[in-house]
């Protein structure tokens, strides 16, 4: 979020809300231009010009945040002290872990410990990872593991995986498999809790059934991942899971699969909307993937019975005209 989004957050809170902030903390963070804005779409305009790795992206946002909400760390202090509101003092200890300044790690440990909302405790455990993880250290592991006996379950939580992230993984096993927090065990190399991971493999939740696959597979499990989603994609089950992740997922993964890509045609063919959109969406993934089945199903689906997926296949064959060519050529 840009530095302008910041003053349109707080600003309007003065008027409608009647809260009397602090003058100079309103000052500080009122002195606002938007050259934020412009470096965020910078980085924006040069991933597109090359391949960037995850960990170059994510380092370049760091830098951007630190860059950006620094200098408001004063301002940002004064609304902490003086906001009675749990929600936005959470958002305010938000932006101070974007700064990732070891200055703050005081306030958040006392904030993590004491705060009357749970909503606030669990953004200052997740402030407390990023400023940690930034620079190498350790002084609020102590903090952190008080926060694993906290009251509330989602603080617990947020607690856990701080720890898990730093590295102190057997601190937060139990309660990262409580609440199915499976891909931070996963990164964590932590073997131990393959049991419990396939065991979720069963679960009600779709969604937890594919982390669970996908966290096997980090640890070098065999899982029957293909399986997993063609049942999911074919079932009735949560829309979103069905929209956003399996019909994605199974089209990065096993695209060049006829019996996937028909799965994924069929689902283009659902009453729901959400579905089918994020089914012609997947099939374009394979298409940029390679797959001559992807290629075969969005033609036919130019005569879908649904407007929108004749709409989206035209707009996909079209925009996709030269990985087509090359496609042809290769199964000539």
């Amino acid at each position: 979020m840009c530095k302008k989004t910041l003053r349109w957050m707080v600003l309007p809170i003065i008027v409608v809300g009647g809260i009397s902030f602090n003058t100079q903390a309103i000052g500080e963070i009122s002195l606002i231009k938007c050259d934020k804005c412009k470096e965020e779409r910078k980085i924006q305009t040069d991933t597109t010009r090359k391949t960037l790795t995850y960990e170059e992206i994510n380092k370049k946002m760091i830098e951007e945040d630190i860059k950006g909400w620094s200098p408001l760390i004063p301002g940002l202090i004064k609304l902490l002290k003086e906001e009675k509101d749990g929600e936005k003092r959470a958002d305010v200890v938000h932006y101070l872990g974007r700064t990732r300044d070891m200055k703050i790690l005081e306030p958040l440990c006392l904030m993590l410990l004491n705060d009357s909302v749970a909503e606030v405790r669990v953004a200052a455990a997740k402030a407390l990872r990023w400023i940690e993880e930034y620079n190498h250290d350790t002084t609020a592991i102590s903090t952190l593991r008080k926060g694993l006996k906290d009251k509330e379950a989602k603080v617990r939580k947020e607690s856990a995986i701080s720890l898990g992230e730093l590295g102190f993984i057997e601190d937060a096993r139990s309660v990262l498999i409580t609440n199915k927090c499976f891909n931070v065990l996963a990164r964590a190399g932590n073997r131990q809790s393959i049991p419990a991971i396939k065991a979720a493999l069963n679960d009600t939740n779709n969604l937890i059934r594919i982390r669970a696959a996908q966290s096997l597979e980090y640890l070098g499990v065999d899982v029957p991942l293909f399986s997993i989603l063609m049942e999911i994609i074919r079932g009735k089950g949560n829309i979103h899971t069905r929209g956003d992740v399996a019909l994605p997922l199974l089209a990065e993964r096993f695209g060049g699969d006829k019996d996937a890509i028909n799965a994924i045609e069929k689902a283009a063919g659902d009453t729901n909307s959400y579905v089918h959109l994020g089914a012609i969406l997947a099939l374009e993934r394979a298409l940029r993937n390679g797959s001559i089945y992807a290629l075969h199903s969005l033609r036919k689906l130019r005569d879908s019975k649904y407007e929108d997926v004749q709409n989206w296949a035209v707009m996909i064959l079209e925009r996709n005209s030269a990985i087509i060519g090359e496609l042809e050529e290769q199964n000539e």
